[in-house]
């Protein structure tokens, strides 16, 4: 199943996904799962447990970044942006899962680093070979999560966070998107 349909069921039971607004400041029901190491507690997840085959072999869930304590951000060692991976098959670092009220602490949702623009990583590849795929009705052509309207023209994948023109709906170089918002952001 897709993410967009994933995010569906999770909505139906009554739990925050990447197709709800979240106001800073209010408490939603967000899944969760138990941190054991350093920086024991509950650390939100978005609902959708998946395998990105062009990556890493490995079923994961990404951090639900807006529910994400500062303390729980440098214990993952990211920022409010960064979409950590949380393994749930990690017996060591990580227990059970629940779905926990929790404080909306920012707008931001998911993606991947503003400050990783021209850096190369080992996703670089991936993001090139993605450039010109069709992103219809803010559709995400990798997952098939919604696209997050970033402003300024701009859709970005809350999960891995690939870039959208929200006119043309296809994917654009993340490097182009990323300056883009920097340089928006200092003006």
């Amino acid at each position: 199943m897709d993410a967009y349909n994933t995010f569906k069921e999770w909505q139906a039971k009554g739990v925050v996904t990447p197709l709800d607004d979240c106001e800073v400041g209010k408490t939603y029901n967000v899944l969760c799962i138990w941190g054991k190491l350093n920086n024991r507690g509950w650390y939100p997840v978005i609902p959708f447990l998946h395998r990105d085959k062009d990556f890493f072999n490995l079923d994961h869930y990404h951090n639900e970044t807006r529910f994400l304590s500062e303390e729980k951000r440098i214990s993952l060692n990211c920022d409010n942006r960064t979409a950590s991976v949380i393994d749930p098959d990690n017996k060591v670092r990580f227990g059970k899962m629940a779905v926990r009220r929790m404080k909306c602490v920012s707008s931001e949702i998911g993606g991947l680093p503003l400050v990783a623009a021209g850096k190369r990583s080992l996703m670089h590849p991936w993001f090139e070979k993605m450039e010109g795929k069709p992103c219809k009705g803010k559709r995400c052509p990798h997952q098939g999560s919604n696209m997050v309207d970033r402003g300024h023209g701009l859709l970005e994948c809350p999960l891995h966070g690939l870039f959208g023109d929200a006119k043309t709906e296809r994917i654009i170089s993340r490097d182009k998107a990323i300056k883009k918002l920097q340089k928006l952001a200092t003006v």
